[in-house]
């Protein structure tokens, strides 16, 4: 059964859901909204939705923003924008995809958070108002196109989708750029933020070092990669020299998520 978690973080209340497969609970299963003065930065998963209206019952919620538009990130918009009638936001290239919610997740996709329903969004603007906060809307592309993350520059606080995840990642998205991350993760760490909200749940205390050993991670595979691929090297084993073997999560996902990805998406951009 699927759960809703929360914890205060100064005047930030994380929202974390964890998803179920078969009636069982799985790590890699959970995603982190964010809710700060009647703002709501994602809403989770469609398994979760009713749950997650239960939790506004009593809290104000007038303004819902996407960071992006994979489905466990706005599968509770089309529930919270009926019943409380908050107004949905995202960056435009993320717009069509949250509108019309089309089938085309992958199947694990929607076993394990469930199918998304059609609901109204707006273009988001450089700025997102709430009573007590002007927040800068800043363009991190890379996790996905139209991927964006929120500067609350009074407090010096990023919430940052999931642009940043994991120091060291080894699998990709098929949609993923390594290089949009790179280029993206620069412009946060000019910020110098004094704390990172990700939607992995992870809330980076020093994220100045995080980042930039996120950073320094990208370009050393890449490195590697575009090295041993001036020596020949097919790019299954750059892959296994690299990153290791595949696992089963890339079978699972139908190659959706994969070590493959990784080398290839470095690989496309250095043609």
């Amino acid at each position: 059964m699927s759960y809703i978690k929360t914890a205060n973080i100064d005047e930030v209340l994380k929202i974390e859901m964890q998803s179920t497969v078969f009636g069982i609970p799985s790590k890699i299963l959970r995603v982190s909204a964010y809710y700060i003065d009647g703002l709501l930065v994602d809403t989770g998963f469609q398994k979760i939705d009713k749950k997650l209206k239960e939790l506004f019952s009593d809290r104000p919620l007038h303004t819902i923003v996407n960071t992006h538009n994979h489905e466990d990130h706005f599968g509770g918009n089309h529930l919270l924008t009926s019943v409380y009638r908050a107004k949905a936001f995202a960056h435009r290239d993320a717009m069509e995809r949250i509108r019309t919610a089309p089938r085309e997740f992958p199947v694990s996709n929607g076993l394990c958070w469930g199918l998304p329903k059609p609901s109204p969004i707006s273009e988001i603007g450089k700025i997102v108002e709430t009573d007590k906060f002007k927040i800068d809307v800043i363009e991190t592309f890379g996790h996905s196109r139209g991927h964006i993350s929120l500067y609350i520059r009074k407090r010096g606080w990023i919430i940052g989708g999931d642009i940043f995840l994991t120091k060291r990642p080894r699998f990709l998205r098929i949609s993923e750029s390594v290089a949009g991350t790179i280029d993206s993760l620069e412009k946060l760490i000019k910020l110098n933020p004094e704390k990172f909200f990700c939607a992995s749940g992870k809330v980076l205390e020093n994220p100045m070092a995080d980042i930039k050993a996120k950073i320094d991670y990208l370009n050393d595979c890449r490195e590697k990669i575009l090295a041993f691929h001036k020596q020949g090297v097919q790019p299954e084993e750059i892959r296994d020299r690299v990153l290791g073997k595949e696992e089963s999560f890339a079978k699972i996902s139908r190659g959706y998520f994969s070590k493959i990805n990784f080398v290839n998406d470095i690989l496309k951009d250095s043609i």
